[in-house]
């Protein structure tokens, strides 16, 4: 880990925004890029990830070369969460309980078609929320 990704890391936990005891390292790289690419307009978390959904400010994304098991991300302002496609589970992130809530609802309606497009490897909009 290099001195920027220790530095984030200390703010992150200082503000009380990470609460894993030990962060994967998947996960201190995308808050080493999403430190970098903040100050540039229009990039957000995850912008390499082609955007499936999008509703009540929260960004659901999907990347087929991915790490296994099957998921989705689910991107709401400065939080994130990954959950498995199969069983809806939040794997890692910290989501507010409001924006996870309202992520399962959305996630329960389109989860065969996630399946089928992570099988697929074929990339196509969902609707959003209703």
């Amino acid at each position: 880990m290099n001195d920027k990704e220790e530095k984030l890391i200390s703010e992150t936990c200082d503000r009380g925004e990470l609460k894993l005891e030990e962060p994967s390292a998947d996960l201190l790289r995308k808050l080493a890029e999403a430190s970098e690419n903040s100050s540039k307009p229009g990039n957000e978390l995850g912008d390499n990830m082609p955007e499936i959904a999008r509703f009540y400010g929260i960004i659901i994304k999907l990347f087929f070369s991915d790490h296994l098991p099957a998921h989705f991300h689910a991107v709401y302002g400065e939080y994130v969460g990954l959950f498995n496609i199969e069983t809806l589970e939040m794997i890692e992130g910290d989501l507010p309980k409001r924006a996870m809530k309202l992520v399962l609802e959305w996630a329960r309606v389109n989860q065969e078609e996630m399946k089928k497009m992570w099988d697929a490897q074929e990339f196509r909009k969902l609707p959003p929320l209703e």
